[in-house]
């Protein structure tokens, strides 16, 4: 594979941004409110997230924070090579003499730089939006976490915070 083609694999985030897209979705049909889950939206929309998500609900909790560790996992690897790649190529530019004959290659590492900084640094900007995601989530329904952890329930399909009646399974 050619520098500039690894360049523009390394920087394409399209499934990346399916898969922080199919969160989004799953936390919709979920129910959480946006607030929740705003650094998965994030990374969504950073990593090139298209169309409205639709995805079924996530079962619990464990699943929602499971998922988030995969696709965090998944950045980290994908911002290691690229900077990996980074550091190769701009060591290879300083190595190489701005001849006439090297005009080509130099022209190369160029392009190939320049697509993947940019991407690196999106790459880091979703991964660090998708670690704070738990806490958020945690923050948000912390007091529905200390009812449950208390021993109590929560209401089932009630809306106990603005009092309206549960809805009705169609």
């Amino acid at each position: 594979m050619s520098i500039l083609s690894t360049a523009i694999a390394l920087a394409d985030t399209s499934e990346l941004a399916h898969t922080a897209t199919v969160m989004v979705g799953r936390c919709g049909s979920t129910g959480l409110v946006p607030a929740s889950y705003r650094g998965v939206i994030a990374a969504a929309v950073t990593l090139g997230m298209t169309g409205p998500p639709r995805a079924v609900a996530w079962c619990n909790d464990i699943e929602f924070v499971n998922a988030l560790v995969d696709l965090e996992t998944e950045l980290s690897i994908r911002l290691r090579e690229a900077n990996a790649m980074i550091r190769t190529l701009w060591g290879r530019l300083e190595e190489i003499p701005a001849t006439e004959e090297n005009a080509d290659l130099i022209a190369t590492i160029c392009a190939a730089l320049e697509i993947l900084t940019p991407a690196a640094s999106r790459i880091e900007y979703a991964m660090g939006r998708l670690m704070a995601a738990p806490n958020e989530l945690g923050e948000t329904y912390a007091a529905a976490y200390n009812l449950v952890r208390s021993g109590r329930r929560l209401p089932r399909n009630g809306r106990w915070i603005t009092g309206d009646a549960p809805s009705q399974p169609a």
